[in-house]
C-alpha cells in the first residue's frame, strides 16, 4: 500500500469516528434534553401552585387560638409524594415567604394504613391537623375521605386539585387548564372550618356546592395526570 493511500485511509477512519462521535454526542443531548423539558414543565407547575398558595396564605383569616403566639409560623403540609417538585419548591423559598407578618413552614405528611393501629392514625391525623393549610394531590382525593376525622378540624385549609374534590371535602381547588390555574371555592366547607377568605379572592373563583358524588372529578383527573 502506498504512502498515500495509507494517509487516505486513515482521514477517512478518523471521519468516521468523528461522525459517530457526533451522532453519539446529537443522541446524549436529545436523550437529555426530553429529560429537561419534563423536568420543566414539572417546575413550571409547582412553581405556578406554590406561587398561588403563598399568596393564598396572604388571603386566609384564621381565628387567633389557631396560632400560639403572635410569632407562630403559618405551616402549609402537603401530602405524599405524588409531585415532590411542588413541596421542594416551596419549601426553598420558604424563608422569603412572608405571610401576614408570619414566617411559613413546611411539613409533609403520608396518610397511614386505613388497617393500621388506631392509635398510631390518630396520632397522624393530629400531626396533620395541626397545619394552617394543607394541600391534597389529586391522587390522594379518594384516599384521604377514609378518614373523616382530617374534615373535622378548626382552622385547616384544605386545597385539592380538582372541582371534583372541592365539591366534596376540599375547600380550595387549584386546577391548571391550559397552562393556567381555575380556582374553585366551596364556601360551605370554609365555613365549616372556620376560615374566611377575601373578597379579592373570591372574585376570581368560580363558586361551587358540596355533592356527594364530586369523588368521580377527582378521579379522572388522576387518570388523566397518569396518562401524561
Amino acid at each position: 500500500m502506498k504512502a498515500g493511500e495509507r494517509v487516505q485511509l486513515t482521514h477517512g477512519k478518523t471521519l468516521r469516528h468523528a461522525a459517530l462521535a457526533l451522532l453519539c454526542a446529537f443522541v446524549c443531548l436529545c436523550a437529555a434534553g426530553r429529560a429537561l423539558a419534563k423536568e420543566t414543565a414539572a417546575e413550571r407547575e409547582a412553581k405556578l401552585r406554590a406561587g398561588f398558595l403563598y399568596h393564598l396564605a396572604k388571603l386566609v383569616t384564621w381565628e387567633k387560638d389557631r396560632f400560639t403566639d403572635d410569632k407562630a409560623p403559618i405551616i402549609v403540609g402537603f401530602l405524599g409524594d405524588a409531585m415532590p417538585e411542588l413541596p421542594d419548591y416551596f419549601e426553598s423559598q420558604a424563608p422569603s415567604y412572608k405571610a401576614q407578618n408570619r414566617d411559613m413552614l413546611v411539613r409533609r405528611f403520608k396518610l397511614p394504613a386505613p388497617d393500621a393501629d388506631k392509635s398510631l392514625i390518630q396520632k397522624r391525623i393530629g400531626e396533620i391537623q395541626r397545619c394552617h393549610i394543607l394541600y391534597v394531590p389529586r391522587e390522594l382525593e379518594r384516599d384521604i375521605q377514609k378518614f373523616p376525622d382530617l374534615f373535622n378540624s378548626r382552622g385547616a385549609l384544605i386545597v385539592g386539585e380538582t372541582r371534583g374534590f372541592t365539591e366534596k371535602q376540599g375547600m380550595i381547588g387549584l386546577e391548571i387548564v391550559k397552562g393556567r390555574i381555575v380556582i374553585f371555592v366551596n364556601r360551605e366547607n370554609l365555613k365549616r372550618g372556620q376560615l374566611a377568605v377575601s373578597a379579592q379572592f373570591l372574585q376570581h373563583a368560580i363558586q361551587v356546592d358540596s355533592k356527594s358524588e364530586g369523588a368521580g372529578a377527582g378521579q379522572k383527573n388522576s387518570q388523566e395526570r397518569q396518562k401524561h
